[in-house]
């Protein structure tokens, strides 16, 4: 405790010596030692003055002006200021926090509890991955705008969903309320749900979550549903092997070659079980609707399994996909020859593994152009000759141009899994 207030006031409070009084608090909050001398290189007048007043001594009439810190502690010790330099400078301008020791005790208070997730983690592979990742990108550091308690509580609830999953259809607003309480702490937008759809686009293989479709099917490829009525998957002759409703619902509408849409809701609730057996090796998938729809009208019962995806594969069309591709089921697919179309195809490729089906660039040059080409060019990953087959002709070619042979493809292919 400072004896005497106001002779320190006096000592080492005057404005001549605010420059010494900030620097050495500035070195404090930043954990550097006292042993050192202080410089100051333009002082003005009244600094010269009153350094020379406080150490008793005459200073430069000119130049820089310096005073030596340990110098400075002896004094404030013998003149009986207080017990140091440390405390004499708290009593002038407050408490003085070590930033630099501050930092490092938050910085380890991070580093324990994530090591701690780890443990609760069971130390699965792809979640450990995860934490170390989030630990590296300090998105929770930020989220939680550093306050460690509040990220405990966050990523406990976090590892608590991770170490659910899979699960088999359970709607995201009944898995946020189980495990926190808060039905809504799994919405777009939440600190939650940005720190676990890193994770589960790790698991699903969806890259693109940060789009609301893609959000529905990364979530949907780990057994969660966020919005489970919307775009059902348009399929026509989709056999199954199961005895579930949607099995038989599936294979009624197949044995009178009618198109049926299933929901996400009824993939993940009552998972299709397929066979090559049944179903056969291999699934057509097209871009656009009256593809199905003139495959039922012309061939009906007579036409390989179809499925349109109806642009970029929405959250049914993935999971119905993921479950075909599970059972060792081949995926066919065609698309629009335009850009957007290319797009997709890339994406059926990555995703799925799928191969072409008239989709090349021999097709392309067969089939009957339509409108010019609009938008930047894509490359087709399968084909490379492709986009720059397309870049030259400038025309794009629809589905609906090349039904015919489409057509003919999905009856001859039916024909031969008879056959067989």
């Amino acid at each position: 405790m400072i004896p005497e207030p106001d002779r320190l006031e006096r000592t080492l409070g005057e404005r001549g010596l605010q420059w010494v009084i900030g620097r050495i608090r500035r070195r404090l909050e930043s954990g550097l030692p006292l042993q050192t001398k202080m410089a100051l290189r333009f002082p003005t007048q009244q600094q010269r003055q009153a350094l020379a007043r406080l150490l008793g001594k005459p200073t430069t009439r000119s130049g820089a002006i310096s005073v030596s810190l340990a110098e400075l502690d002896a004094l404030v010790r013998h003149a009986g200021l207080g017990s140091g330099l440390v405390e004499a400078v708290e009593a002038l301008s407050g408490p003085i926090v070590n930033h630099r020791r501050e930092q490092a005790e938050i910085a380890e208070s991070w580093r324990i509890l994530f090591e701690e997730a780890v443990h609760l983690s069971d130390k699965r592979s792809p979640v450990v991955e995860w934490l170390v990742e989030l630990e590296r990108s300090r998105l929770l550091a930020r989220l939680t705008k550093g306050d460690v308690d509040y990220g405990r509580g966050l990523l406990g609830h976090a590892v608590d969903i991770a170490c659910r999953l899979p699960l088999s259809g359970t709607p995201i607003a009944e898995l946020a309320a189980t495990v926190t309480g808060d039905s809504h702490a799994l919405d777009t937008g939440m600190p939650l749900s940005a720190i676990l759809l890193r994770l589960i686009s790790r698991l699903s293989g969806i890259e693109e979550w940060a789009t609301p479709e893609g959000r529905r099917s990364a979530w949907a490829s780990v057994g969660v549903i966020v919005d489970e009525l919307s775009a059902p998957v348009l399929v026509l002759n989709l056999k199954a092997s199961g005895d579930s409703e949607l099995d038989r619902a599936a294979n009624l509408h197949a044995q009178i070659g009618e198109p049926y849409r299933i929901s996400t809701r009824q993939l993940l609730r009552r998972r299709l079980r397929f066979t090559a057996a049944v179903l056969g090796g291999t699934v057509y998938v097209c871009e656009n609707p009256p593809v199905v729809a003139a495959a039922a009208e012309r061939l009906g019962k007579f036409c390989a399994p179809l499925i349109c995806i109806e642009g970029q594969p929405k959250t049914a069309a993935h999971v119905l996909i993921l479950q075909l591709r599970e059972a060792g089921i081949d995926i066919a697919y065609h698309g629009d020859f335009d850009w957007p179309g290319l797009g997709i195809g890339n994406v059926m490729v990555r995703r799925y593994g799928s191969t072409p089906w008239r989709f090349g660039t021999a097709d392309y040059q067969e089939a009957p152009k339509g409108k010019g080409l609009r938008g930047q060019s894509i490359k087709a990953s399968w084909d490379a000759a492709l986009s720059i087959a397309m870049t030259e002709s400038g025309k794009s070619v629809h589905e609906e141009a090349v039904l015919p042979t489409l057509l003919k493809d999905l009856e001859r292919s039916a024909t031969k899994e008879k056959a067989t």
